[in-house]
């Protein structure tokens, strides 16, 4: 679970380096798999989801596909996955 979604350690506002526009994400293997393009929070800062880059298109992921192990967002989701993904909502 992502700090700032519900997540205890999440402190202030949440902000940790993999929460930043540009972070790489992995994939549970620690592979990337995409970068981080922007967070949407709620109005109590939750984080709702995350939009990255994955090859050329753009995907939006709900929060709780995401954990963050040290400074890295994880994805519980493989690269296949997430590119099915951009492309479903491409369409």
């Amino acid at each position: 679970m992502l700090p700032g979604a519900g997540c205890p350690v999440a402190g202030g506002s949440g902000a940790i380096p993999a929460l930043n526009p540009g972070q790489t994400v992995r994939d549970a293997r620690g592979e990337a798999i995409g970068r981080v393009q922007s967070v949407r929070r709620n109005a109590a800062g939750r984080v709702e989801s995350v939009t990255m880059a994955v090859g050329r298109r753009m995907v939006t992921i709900p929060a709780d596909n995401f954990s963050v192990q040290g400074d890295v967002l994880v994805s519980a989701m493989g690269e296949g996955q997430v590119k099915r993904a951009a492309k479903d909502q491409a369409q």
